[in-house]
């Protein structure tokens, strides 16, 4: 009897950790899925891996410091960069997104 009750046990805390343990990969693949699918959306105007081929500043190149910086100054609206798209666009992140989207752009070369 205490022997089944022990196997149960630990049936159910295996089942336990690695369900939270599945549970946690799942958040960091919907992260990092998070940020490709954020950063796809500069293509419109920065074109395909950030090469761009019109006005808009190539972002391929870049490193995820420097993309998080400047999304960070459109956020902030200062005061050259308050009437821009990248204003509108940079005032719904979080700064998670941020993170998220710097990060998928430094992969761009």
């Amino acid at each position: 009897m205490i022997s089944k009750i022990l196997t149960t046990g630990l049936f159910v805390a295996a089942l336990s950790f690695s369900t939270s343990a599945f549970a946690a990969d799942a958040v960091k693949v919907q992260e990092g899925a998070s940020g490709k699918m954020m950063a796809s959306m500069c293509a419109g105007c920065h074109g395909v891996g950030g090469k761009s081929a019109g006005d808009a500043p190539d972002l391929a190149g870049l490193a995820a410091k420097e993309v998080f910086e400047a999304l960070k100054d459109f956020k902030g609206a200062k005061q050259d960069k308050k009437n821009t798209i990248m204003a509108r666009i940079a005032k719904g992140y979080s700064e998670a997104d941020m993170h998220a989207v710097a990060k998928e752009i430094a992969t761009w070369k």
